[in-house]
């Protein structure tokens, strides 16, 4: 006889749209990764609150099910089979869309066999997934096999249960090992968990998790390593709320920056540095976009912290695009020039220890309260003390159009008179051009006609990408003369030779800038239409012999 586990509804991510699971449950757990050392101390470490019950320890046999060529996984879905006193527990288990760190979607359900029956589900839940694996088989495809210890708390009138598990992933011969400490919300409320989790980051070498078992198992298997993370749409809608919108763009940015974690140690390190700088500029942008809305807020603080964190990276950053530019530029052209290899061997050393102090940054406990507290903060909606609720609570469409607006003017106002603008002023306007995309990055698929947010953004990124070239040379001769100061003379020759490319290059850019701008500036702004009445549109602004019309 099968039971399914009383839960609450929960959205399953499928291609059916508003399609919803009724037997869903949001699972609230939070994961953190350490070593031998940690678990032995989490098992003698005496925890806050009430004790409800004493340790029980386990050992958990699961199998995961998929296709053979993968349909679950691509989808982000996984459906494992775990032994059970009784008979076995089938699960289904997600990631929904700006959820935070701690939410999954779930649905669990006892069974008497340990091959998966999609028609316990019921026919919902059944159907999506025979739409998401186009109806193929399911086989076993790897394995964990975990010793758990688990014990159960009670903390400001919330109940939660912390686990502690020492195993492996398993897929064939290959085997991966798992030390993991998870922090799950029974009952209570969400916040309990950050609460909790970040009381034993000051306790034990901990570091957030931020793949599931499941992941790291599908890693094993397929031997992919974790790729670098970019940028996604922010799931906003044109009725979202402005409370509502703080919280998904907040997210949206903390998922990129964690989901880079392992990426650089296990993939592409220099595009997920890349990556990760991005996830904190877009995340300054966020706050420093919605701290004139909420100035009580408190978002200038974190602020200042995604600051320092992208500051950190950047070493590794700078160095990385300097020996990139140089062996696409000067090296390939003059390849075995001794001078030119003593220099990317420098510049190597240089990114090399860049990427330590990235490995540092990740590895102290102060990276994962960072997250952690901005996603508790997010989680209470903490922005809403004393704020303006009539604010809070209207459409995000009208604000998202002040908000684009306001950073379009300063960015024109940027540009006037472009022709004689000077190196410092065109870098200015490249970080107002920055704001402005990741602005309009976030909120352009709220306006009609994207056809024109389509054209918009493409104008405004052509410029910025102009603008950015400028800047990676001047910063290559910056670098270039540092490297070049220890008196070798091979490296000077080279260093010449690498100012000499650069200074060719730039050679009639200024044409190609300037036409770059007008298109700029001559782009309809869409989102005009959605502007508040009270709101002024901009005057055209004139830069040269021709009025460049900005008003439409």
């Amino acid at each position: 006889m099968s039971s399914i586990v009383p839960v609450q509804p929960h959205p399953l991510p499928v291609p059916v749209a508003a399609s919803v699971i009724r037997d869903a449950r949001r699972e609230q757990e939070l994961k953190f990764l350490t070593d031998s050392v940690g678990l032995k101390r989490a098992l003698g470490l005496k925890l806050p609150g009430e004790e409800l019950g004493p340790a029980v320890t386990r050992r958990l046999q699961t199998v995961y099910f998929d296709t053979p060529d993968g349909m679950l996984r691509r989808k982000k879905v996984a459906l494992r089979m775990r032994r059970i006193r009784g008979g076995y527990l089938m699960a289904l288990k997600w990631t929904p869309d700006n959820e935070g760190s701690v939410s999954r979607g779930e649905i669990e359900v006892m069974v008497r066999h340990p091959q998966p029956d999609l028609d316990v589900f019921g026919p919902d839940v059944r159907n999506q997934l025979m739409r998401l694996t186009k109806g193929r088989p399911l086989e076993p495809a790897f394995a964990t096999e975990i010793r758990r210890t688990a014990r159960t708390i009670r903390i400001s009138g919330s109940t939660l249960e912390i686990a502690i598990d020492n195993g492996f992933v398993r897929a064939g011969e290959a085997r991966l090992p798992l030390r993991e400490i998870e922090i799950e919300l029974k009952d209570g409320d969400p916040d309990d968990v950050y609460q909790l989790g970040l009381i034993l980051l000051d306790l034990l070498p901990l570091q957030l998790g931020t793949l599931s078992k499941a992941e790291r198992g599908v890693q094993l298997l397929t031997g992919a390593r974790p790729p670098a993370a970019k940028a996604t749409p922010a799931a906003l809608m044109r009725e979202s709320t402005v409370d509502e919108a703080l919280a998904i763009v907040i997210r949206n940015c903390l998922s990129q920056f964690t989901a880079n974690w392992p990426a650089f140690r296990e993939g592409d390190a220099g595009e997920a540095v890349h990556q990760m700088r991005v996830a904190m500029r877009r995340l300054r942008a966020v706050l420093a976009l919605f701290a004139r809305a909420l100035p009580q807020a408190g978002l200038g603080e974190m602020r200042q912290e995604a600051r320092s964190i992208a500051s950190t990276m950047g070493m590794a950053r700078d160095w990385d695009v300097f020996a990139s530019l140089v062996r696409s530029g000067p090296a390939a052209h003059f390849a075995g020039d001794k001078g030119l290899a003593a220099i990317l061997r420098s510049a190597a050393e240089r990114s090399a220890n860049g990427h330590k102090q990235v490995q540092a940054l990740l590895d102290d406990t102060a990276t994962s309260r960072f997250v952690l507290r901005i996603d508790a903060y997010v989680a209470r909606h903490g922005w809403r003390n004393g704020a303006d609720l009539a604010l809070l609570t209207q459409p995000v469409t009208a604000f998202a159009a002040q908000c684009l607006e306001r950073l379009d003017r300063r960015a024109i106002k940027a540009g006037k008179h472009f022709d004689r603008l000077s190196i410092e002023e065109k870098h200015e306007l490249r970080i107002r051009l920055k704001n402005l995309r990741y602005a309009a990055d976030f909120f352009g698929h709220l306006f009609k006609g994207q056809g024109k947010v389509r054209r918009y953004a493409a104008c405004a990124a052509q410029m910025q990408d102009h603008l950015g070239h400028l800047n990676d040379a001047a910063m290559a001769r910056s670098l270039v003369a540092e490297l070049t100061g220890t008196g070798n003379t091979q490296m000077a020759f080279a260093a010449g030779a690498i100012t000499g490319w650069y200074a060719s290059a730039a050679e009639g850019h200024d044409s190609v800038l300037k036409q770059s701008w007008t298109r700029f500036v001559d782009a309809e702004r869409y989102w005009r239409d959605d502007l508040p009445a009270s709101t002024e549109p901009a005057r055209p602004e004139r830069s040269g012999p021709s009025a460049l019309d900005v008003g439409r």
